[in-house]
């Protein structure tokens, strides 16, 4: 599969295996949602991890300089030797890049390889990669959430602040998305299926929050601290804009498993703050 230009030797069978702590399903009822998101929080870490030397680093590795960056929707890892990450058997998140001479890993990975690198190494890990900003809104004018959308809402935030909404049309998943951004606090960036819903999302903002939002679509490019976005226009610019939001809200997210959409979420560097590890998803159903 192409990945902005590199080619990484990887198989996905399905978008659950590649998002940070798992999409879990929340009904009206709102039940089960840190439970279904727990297991494939630890799946993930075990990937993680998979691909480092388990075995004691000896002092000269403790004590070396590494960093992680960016770069166009991957992680690189500098200054590890191709030895020093070795491949082990099974899936692993890590591809030697040979033209680069470093490792290079999809950017989805970020949250549990900065927790690993920050253990072993402590204060010789040297993290380069952009941070979210934090975002004051001018004004807040949303309705009163009902019992549902509180609930809702509530699950979401218990559960990691990640996880997938669903309610049926027009029950208010809008409102509540809106609200998590009230809570986070941190840049967002909404994405939408189609143009007219993405020009919706950007009146809807407007509306609640005084907030002109970025638009990236439709012929234009203007990334801000809020910015709205299609499928289509997310997963071809994601390789610039996606270690800068702290908060991704995915409208109708039955549209991500698409074979090329999926990478609007693969190629996001989830931040390691836990208050800002936030994925919301509305979906209609």
């Amino acid at each position: 599969m192409r990945l902005w230009g590199y080619l990484i030797p990887r198989r996905i069978t399905s978008l659950s295996r590649n998002v940070p702590t798992g999409f879990f399903a929340l009904n009206q009822a709102a039940t089960s949602a840190k439970t279904a998101g727990t297991a494939s929080a630890d799946n993930i870490a075990k990937r993680a991890v998979c691909c480092y030397d388990t075995a004691p680093m000896s002092k000269t590795d403790l004590h070396k300089q590494v960093s992680l960056s960016f770069d166009q929707g991957t992680l690189l890892l500098t200054d590890q030797t191709r030895n020093q990450l070795p491949e082990t058997s099974g899936s692993c998140i890590w591809r030697w890049d040979t033209r680069v001479g470093t490792w290079r890993c999809d950017a989805i990975y970020y949250s549990v390889v900065f927790k690993t690198l920050s253990e072993r190494f402590g204060e010789n890990f040297s993290d380069e990669v952009m941070k979210p900003q934090t975002i004051s809104f001018p004004k807040v004018n949303l309705p009163k959430l009902r019992s549902e959308q509180t609930e809702a809402l509530t699950a979401w935030r218990q559960a990691g602040c990640r996880g997938q909404i669903i309610m049926p049309t027009g029950t208010g998943k809008t409102e509540v998305a809106l609200a998590a951004m009230v809570q986070t606090k941190t840049a967002t960036l909404v994405v939408a299926p189609v143009r007219d819903l993405m020009y919706q999302w950007h009146r809807r903002i407007l509306r609640a929050f005084d907030v002109d939002a970025g638009i990236v679509g439709d012929g234009l490019s203007n990334i801000k601290p809020v910015t709205v976005t299609t499928y289509d226009s997310a997963y071809i610019h994601m390789a610039k804009m996606g270690a800068g939001f702290g908060l991704l809200i995915f409208d109708e997210e039955h549209h991500l498993p698409g074979k090329c959409r999926r990478e609007a979420a693969i190629l996001r560097a989830y931040p390691n703050n836990p208050e800002q590890r936030n994925v919301i998803i509305a979906q209609t159903k």
